[in-house]
């Protein structure tokens, strides 16, 4: 499975199963506010400082402007560091630290520029090899010869970039099973080694600042490799919790109350946790994290509740669960409701399981908040939820739900808003719900009057 919550909120598939359920604790603080645009500049000035440490170096050792190949050598080899840097970087984003997800304007944006180190790394290795030869002649002996010579550190080089080339084409061009995609990401690192390993023993003399830098990128991504393995495996950053209740309110979705064994996790609607679900009596659990978004009503005994629809092999087995499994909480993240401005009239759409988030915001409206209308599209059987929007909307009153069940299509439901809902140009509108239906709705929505900076949703995606 897969989700998005947030300034976008998308269900995306390629996961084993998402879930949306909020636990709420009066006691609980406020979310922080993201941080400043500007802000967020910050977490680039020290790999722009090595980078230009690099920059320097080169132009220090290849002595520019005393032969014309000089500055294309010294390009090449400047590509070469930064490409080793910027996957460094990569593999740090994946750590998901709570102040670099508020300085991106939520996890989806860390996962994006996960994916753009990546590429940008992609490029800048395979660009070190070819300025490299260019800068031998295009044509000549020396540059086939640096290209294709069958020596160990070249052959290194160039199974590093082919090993990071797969690992990109599965993201971004296979569709493939998600965890036959994780076994290929797990590349990563041996193609990582290889790369480093290239340039340590090809070091360009004199080789010491050279290989001060490559090591420093080697340290940094060893110690991301292994903060990841731990986080993967809930070593640490992770709360303890234990199912207490297991209902299934509709086809294929199973909604599950977790209680702390500690201090609970602080959370906000619209946010969404990670959890790994160990063995109970009669149940094997799959052992690995995926994300679930909260959804439930405020509780002070710290408990989430998660709304779980069968996705995917992890999702189909969680439709099994039993009271008193062990669970491993991480998290919360996402901020789909940060800019949420109960002064103005809202339009909330929710595509499928994609009520879950609206189901925890709707529990917290303020008795002066200003209406909303919370449209619900889906396939399934609808009775649960309908049953619970319309119990959330005799104690809200300014909460008006609108069920429209056996519809998927965008056009069907922009065709629905323009003839129902009056003064849509002034509303503010949170989508959740299939990458399609929402990639489909936010034009139609701006052709409507609704300003792009008033329509949220946030695209999350493991992958």
């Amino acid at each position: 499975m897969t989700l998005s919550f947030g300034s976008n909120c998308v269900l995306m598939r390629p996961l084993a199963g998402p879930s949306h359920a909020p636990p709420h604790a009066s006691h609980r603080p406020p979310a922080p506010p993201p941080w400043p645009p500007g802000r967020r500049t910050l977490l680039l000035w020290p790999l722009a400082g090595v980078l230009v440490l690099a920059a320097i170096s080169e132009l220090s050792l290849q002595g520019v402007g005393h032969q014309p190949g000089t500055l294309l050598l010294a390009a090449g080899r400047f590509c070469g560091l930064t490409g080793l840097w910027l996957w460094v970087a990569s593999f740090l984003l994946l750590l998901r630290p709570a102040a670099l997800e508020q300085a991106c304007g939520g996890l989806d944006q860390v996962y994006r520029l996960h994916h753009g180190l990546g590429i940008a790394a992609y490029i800048a290795t395979l660009a070190h090899p070819l300025l490299l030869a260019t800068a031998q002649g295009p044509r000549s002996e020396a540059a086939r010869a640096l290209l294709f010579a069958m020596e160990g550190p070249i052959l290194a080089g160039w199974a590093g970039l082919v090993l990071l080339m797969a690992i990109l084409a599965a993201t971004f061009w296979w569709r493939l099973p998600y965890r036959l995609w994780r076994r290929i990401h797990l590349l990563s690192a041996p193609a990582f080694a290889l790369a480093a390993g290239h340039a340590w023993i090809l070091a360009p003399a004199p080789s010491w600042a050279y290989r001060a830098l490559v090591g420093m990128a080697l340290a940094c991504a060893l110690v991301a490799g292994a903060l990841r393995y731990g986080l993967r495996n809930g070593r640490y950053a992770t709360c303890d919790y234990r199912v207490a209740r297991v209902a299934h309110p509709g086809p294929e979705i199973t909604e599950l109350t977790l209680t702390p064994l500690g201090a609970p996790l602080p959370w906000q609607p619209g946010q969404f946790v990670f959890a790994a679900f160990a063995d109970g009596r009669h149940f094997h659990g799959c052992g690995e994290f995926h994300p679930f978004t909260l959804a439930g009503t405020e509780d002070p005994g710290g408990r989430l509740t998660l709304l779980i629809k069968s996705l995917g092999p992890c999702t189909r087995n969680i439709q099994t669960i039993e009271p008193g499994v062990p669970a491993r909480v991480q998290g919360p993240f996402g901020a789909f409701f940060g800019a949420l401005d109960p002064a103005r009239p809202q339009l909330w759409i929710a595509g499928g399981i994609g009520i879950t988030p609206f189901l925890a915001a709707a529990d917290r409206l303020s008795p002066a908040a200003e209406p909303v209308d919370l449209v619900h599209l889906h396939r399934d059987d609808p009775s649960s939820c309908a049953a619970r929007l319309q119990q959330l909307a005799q104690h809200h009153p300014r909460l008006t739900p609108h069920d429209l069940a056996g519809e998927t299509s965008a056009a069907v439901l922009f065709e629905w808003l323009t003839t129902h809902l009056a003064h849509l140009a002034d509303r503010q509108v949170f989508l959740c719900g299939p990458p399609g239906l929402v990639d489909e709705l936010r034009p139609l929505l701006a052709q409507a009057g609704i300003r792009r900076e008033d329509i949220h949703w946030e695209r999350f995606d493991l992958r």
